[in-house]
Protein backbone atom coordinates (compact mmCIF):
# COMPACT_ATOMS: atom_id res chain seq x y z
CA UNK A 1 0.00 0.00 0.00
CA UNK A 2 1.38 3.42 -0.77
CA UNK A 3 1.78 6.09 1.49
CA UNK A 4 -0.14 9.31 0.42
CA UNK A 5 1.71 12.54 2.01
CA UNK A 6 -0.20 14.69 3.30
CA UNK A 7 -1.19 17.88 1.72
CA UNK A 8 -1.57 21.90 3.33
CA UNK A 9 -5.12 21.84 2.38
CA UNK A 10 -5.32 18.49 4.51
CA UNK A 11 -3.75 19.70 7.25
CA UNK A 12 -5.99 22.93 7.36
CA UNK A 13 -9.17 21.14 7.19
CA UNK A 14 -8.08 18.95 9.75
CA UNK A 15 -6.93 21.49 11.86
CA UNK A 16 -10.02 23.24 11.60
CA UNK A 17 -12.93 20.48 11.72
CA UNK A 18 -10.89 17.64 14.21
CA UNK A 19 -13.28 18.96 17.27
CA UNK A 20 -16.36 19.35 15.07
CA UNK A 21 -16.33 16.20 12.77
CA UNK A 22 -15.68 12.61 13.88
CA UNK A 23 -12.71 10.46 12.99
CA UNK A 24 -14.83 8.80 11.04
CA UNK A 25 -16.42 11.48 9.33
CA UNK A 26 -13.01 12.85 8.65
CA UNK A 27 -11.76 9.62 7.71
CA UNK A 28 -14.42 9.25 4.77
CA UNK A 29 -14.38 13.39 3.97
CA UNK A 30 -10.13 12.89 3.48
CA UNK A 31 -10.09 9.36 2.18
CA UNK A 32 -8.16 7.93 4.55
CA UNK A 33 -8.09 5.50 7.44
CA UNK A 34 -9.29 6.59 10.85
CA UNK A 35 -5.55 5.81 12.26
CA UNK A 36 -4.41 8.19 9.56
CA UNK A 37 -6.05 10.75 10.67
CA UNK A 38 -5.74 10.16 14.67
CA UNK A 39 -2.21 10.01 13.54
CA UNK A 40 -1.30 13.16 11.88
CA UNK A 41 -3.74 14.57 14.64
CA UNK A 42 -1.18 13.26 17.30
CA UNK A 43 1.69 14.85 15.43
CA UNK A 44 -0.16 18.24 14.84
CA UNK A 45 -1.08 18.48 18.72
CA UNK A 46 -4.57 18.42 18.30
CA UNK A 47 -6.78 17.24 21.11
CA UNK A 48 -10.56 16.21 20.68
CA UNK A 49 -11.08 17.99 23.76
CA UNK A 50 -9.30 20.46 25.37
CA UNK A 51 -6.95 19.66 28.60
CA UNK A 52 -9.01 21.59 30.93
CA UNK A 53 -12.86 21.06 31.51
CA UNK A 54 -13.65 25.02 31.66
CA UNK A 55 -12.20 25.85 27.97
CA UNK A 56 -13.92 22.54 27.15
CA UNK A 57 -17.62 24.12 29.12
CA UNK A 58 -16.82 27.73 26.89
CA UNK A 59 -16.53 26.09 24.08
CA UNK A 60 -19.19 23.53 23.47
CA UNK A 61 -22.15 25.08 25.88
CA UNK A 62 -21.17 28.80 26.02
CA UNK A 63 -20.31 28.97 29.46
CA UNK A 64 -18.09 31.57 31.04
CA UNK A 65 -15.55 31.51 33.92
CA UNK A 66 -16.45 33.46 37.02
CA UNK A 67 -14.40 36.29 37.58
CA UNK A 68 -13.03 37.75 40.59
CA UNK A 69 -15.31 40.80 40.17
CA UNK A 70 -18.11 37.99 39.49
CA UNK A 71 -17.71 36.75 42.93
CA UNK A 72 -17.46 39.38 44.45
CA UNK A 73 -20.76 40.99 43.48
CA UNK A 74 -22.50 37.77 44.32
CA UNK A 75 -21.36 37.58 48.05
CA UNK A 76 -22.09 41.18 48.19
CA UNK A 77 -25.54 41.02 46.76
CA UNK A 78 -26.57 37.38 46.79
CA UNK A 79 -28.34 37.58 49.96
CA UNK A 80 -30.66 40.50 49.81
CA UNK A 81 -31.07 41.51 46.50
CA UNK A 82 -33.39 40.68 43.69
CA UNK A 83 -33.09 37.51 41.45
CA UNK A 84 -34.02 39.28 38.45
CA UNK A 85 -31.49 42.32 39.07
CA UNK A 86 -28.69 39.33 39.98
CA UNK A 87 -29.50 37.12 36.16
CA UNK A 88 -29.38 40.73 34.38
CA UNK A 89 -25.57 41.85 35.91
CA UNK A 90 -23.79 38.47 35.89
CA UNK A 91 -25.94 37.61 32.67
CA UNK A 92 -26.01 34.18 33.83
CA UNK A 93 -28.77 31.05 33.87
CA UNK A 94 -30.54 31.57 38.12
CA UNK A 95 -28.90 27.81 38.17
CA UNK A 96 -25.37 28.43 37.50
CA UNK A 97 -25.71 31.49 40.09
CA UNK A 98 -26.96 29.14 42.92
CA UNK A 99 -24.71 26.25 41.93
CA UNK A 100 -21.59 28.54 42.17
CA UNK A 101 -23.54 30.52 46.04
CA UNK A 102 -23.24 26.61 47.32
CA UNK A 103 -19.90 26.24 46.55
CA UNK A 104 -19.29 29.73 48.20
CA UNK A 105 -21.41 28.70 51.00
CA UNK A 106 -24.14 31.42 50.21
CA UNK A 107 -28.34 30.45 51.25
CA UNK A 108 -30.65 33.02 49.97
CA UNK A 109 -33.58 30.66 51.43
CA UNK A 110 -34.77 30.75 55.08
CA UNK A 111 -33.33 31.74 57.84
CA UNK A 112 -30.20 33.31 56.08
CA UNK A 113 -32.02 35.93 54.50
CA UNK A 114 -33.17 39.20 56.09
CA UNK A 115 -36.44 39.13 57.18
CA UNK A 116 -39.33 40.69 55.66
CA UNK A 117 -42.06 42.36 57.72
CA UNK A 118 -45.59 41.60 56.08
CA UNK A 119 -48.45 43.48 57.46
CA UNK A 120 -51.71 41.13 57.54
CA UNK A 121 -54.96 42.65 57.02
CA UNK A 122 -56.35 41.15 60.18
CA UNK A 123 -58.81 42.97 62.55
CA UNK A 124 -58.33 42.34 66.12
CA UNK A 125 -61.15 39.62 66.35
CA UNK A 126 -59.76 37.68 63.89
CA UNK A 127 -56.08 38.14 65.45
CA UNK A 128 -57.87 37.36 69.21
CA UNK A 129 -59.33 33.84 66.85
CA UNK A 130 -55.67 33.22 65.66
CA UNK A 131 -54.24 33.24 68.74
CA UNK A 132 -56.90 31.18 70.63
CA UNK A 133 -56.48 28.35 67.51
CA UNK A 134 -52.55 28.42 68.18
CA UNK A 135 -53.71 27.96 71.88
CA UNK A 136 -55.34 25.20 72.09
CA UNK A 137 -54.47 23.00 68.85
CA UNK A 138 -51.27 24.40 67.99
CA UNK A 139 -47.45 24.19 68.63
CA UNK A 140 -44.37 26.24 68.55
CA UNK A 141 -41.64 24.11 67.98
CA UNK A 142 -38.35 23.37 66.13
CA UNK A 143 -37.23 21.14 63.47
CA UNK A 144 -33.70 19.36 63.64
CA UNK A 145 -31.77 19.08 60.26
CA UNK A 146 -28.20 17.71 60.86
CA UNK A 147 -25.77 19.64 57.85
CA UNK A 148 -21.90 19.06 57.51
CA UNK A 149 -20.40 21.08 60.80
CA UNK A 150 -23.99 21.34 63.04
CA UNK A 151 -27.11 20.55 63.74
CA UNK A 152 -29.70 23.46 62.20
CA UNK A 153 -33.03 24.35 64.30
CA UNK A 154 -35.49 25.52 61.84
CA UNK A 155 -38.40 27.07 63.46
CA UNK A 156 -42.01 25.51 63.22
CA UNK A 157 -45.19 26.90 64.17
CA UNK A 158 -48.49 24.32 63.57
CA UNK A 159 -52.07 23.41 63.85
CA UNK A 160 -53.70 20.49 63.62
CA UNK A 161 -57.23 19.21 63.46
CA UNK A 162 -59.36 16.89 62.01
CA UNK A 163 -61.63 19.11 60.35
CA UNK A 164 -60.32 20.29 56.73
CA UNK A 165 -62.76 23.27 56.57
CA UNK A 166 -61.49 24.39 59.98
CA UNK A 167 -58.14 24.39 58.81
CA UNK A 168 -58.64 25.88 55.21
CA UNK A 169 -60.29 28.60 56.95
CA UNK A 170 -56.95 29.36 59.18
CA UNK A 171 -54.87 29.72 55.58
CA UNK A 172 -57.39 31.71 54.12
CA UNK A 173 -56.69 34.37 57.06
CA UNK A 174 -53.26 34.62 57.15
CA UNK A 175 -52.52 35.60 53.52
CA UNK A 176 -50.05 36.25 52.21
CA UNK A 177 -48.30 34.24 54.97
CA UNK A 178 -47.52 30.81 52.67
CA UNK A 179 -49.12 27.77 55.03
CA UNK A 180 -49.11 24.38 53.99
CA UNK A 181 -51.80 22.15 54.66
CA UNK A 182 -51.05 18.42 54.98
CA UNK A 183 -52.97 15.32 56.11
CA UNK A 184 -50.97 13.58 58.58
CA UNK A 185 -52.53 9.60 59.83
CA UNK A 186 -49.58 8.99 62.37
CA UNK A 187 -52.03 10.76 65.20
CA UNK A 188 -55.15 8.96 64.87
CA UNK A 189 -55.74 5.57 63.38
CA UNK A 190 -60.04 6.74 63.25
CA UNK A 191 -59.70 10.62 61.64
CA UNK A 192 -57.11 11.86 59.18
CA UNK A 193 -55.75 14.66 60.99
CA UNK A 194 -55.17 18.24 58.67
CA UNK A 195 -51.75 20.39 59.47
CA UNK A 196 -51.70 23.91 58.72
CA UNK A 197 -48.21 24.16 59.14
CA UNK A 198 -45.05 26.22 58.09
CA UNK A 199 -40.88 26.07 58.53
CA UNK A 200 -39.91 29.42 56.51
CA UNK A 201 -38.49 31.92 59.02
CA UNK A 202 -40.01 35.00 57.60
CA UNK A 203 -43.97 33.23 57.88
CA UNK A 204 -43.29 32.14 61.31
CA UNK A 205 -41.81 35.52 62.84
CA UNK A 206 -44.30 37.33 61.22
CA UNK A 207 -47.56 34.82 62.45
CA UNK A 208 -46.21 35.08 65.47
CA UNK A 209 -45.52 38.94 66.14
CA UNK A 210 -49.25 39.84 64.39
CA UNK A 211 -50.96 37.45 67.28
CA UNK A 212 -48.54 37.42 70.12
CA UNK A 213 -50.50 40.47 72.00
CA UNK A 214 -53.38 37.88 72.09
CA UNK A 215 -51.76 34.92 73.12
CA UNK A 216 -52.18 33.16 76.20
CA UNK A 217 -51.03 29.58 76.50
CA UNK A 218 -48.26 29.57 73.99
CA UNK A 219 -47.29 33.45 74.82
CA UNK A 220 -43.59 32.15 76.39
CA UNK A 221 -42.81 30.08 73.61
CA UNK A 222 -43.71 32.75 70.82
CA UNK A 223 -41.90 34.74 72.64
CA UNK A 224 -38.80 32.82 72.97
CA UNK A 225 -39.34 32.21 69.46
CA UNK A 226 -38.90 35.49 68.59
CA UNK A 227 -36.15 36.13 70.18
CA UNK A 228 -34.07 32.69 68.98
CA UNK A 229 -34.89 34.40 65.20
CA UNK A 230 -33.54 37.86 65.81
CA UNK A 231 -30.77 36.52 67.36
CA UNK A 232 -30.25 34.11 64.44
CA UNK A 233 -30.57 36.95 62.01
CA UNK A 234 -28.45 39.40 63.84
CA UNK A 235 -26.13 36.67 63.58
CA UNK A 236 -25.98 35.76 60.14
CA UNK A 237 -25.87 38.96 58.90
CA UNK A 238 -22.30 39.76 60.68
CA UNK A 239 -21.43 37.10 58.48
CA UNK A 240 -22.78 37.21 55.29
CA UNK A 241 -20.36 35.10 53.13
CA UNK A 242 -20.59 32.39 55.55
CA UNK A 243 -23.90 30.74 56.01
CA UNK A 244 -23.04 27.69 57.60
CA UNK A 245 -22.45 28.69 61.03
CA UNK A 246 -23.45 27.21 64.06
CA UNK A 247 -25.55 28.33 66.56
CA UNK A 248 -24.31 29.86 69.42
CA UNK A 249 -25.07 29.10 73.36
CA UNK A 250 -27.90 31.12 73.89
CA UNK A 251 -29.76 30.26 70.98
CA UNK A 252 -29.32 26.17 71.88
CA UNK A 253 -30.55 27.62 75.23
CA UNK A 254 -33.78 29.23 74.06
CA UNK A 255 -34.15 25.82 71.86
CA UNK A 256 -33.55 23.84 75.43
CA UNK A 257 -36.57 26.38 77.46
CA UNK A 258 -39.16 25.82 74.37
CA UNK A 259 -38.55 22.23 74.14
CA UNK A 260 -39.12 21.79 77.71
CA UNK A 261 -42.14 24.32 77.82
CA UNK A 262 -44.04 21.78 74.91
CA UNK A 263 -43.12 18.93 77.50
CA UNK A 264 -44.46 20.90 80.07
CA UNK A 265 -48.02 21.09 78.25
CA UNK A 266 -47.50 24.73 78.79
Amino acid sequence: MIRRSWTKNECDFLRVNYRKMTLKELANHLGRSIGSIYGKAKRLGLLKYPKRKSEWLIEYYGYKLWSKDDIVYLKNNYLDSPKKKIVDTLKRPWKAIQSKANVLGLRRSGIDRKIKRLKLELTDVKKVWLAAVLDTEGSIFFHKTKRAKYVAYCPVVSVCNTDERFIRHCQSLVKPLKFSISIDNRLSQNKDQFLFRSDRVEVVYNFLVAIYPYLIIKKKQAELMMKFIELRQKQLLNHPYNACTPHTELQKNLFKQIKILNKRGK
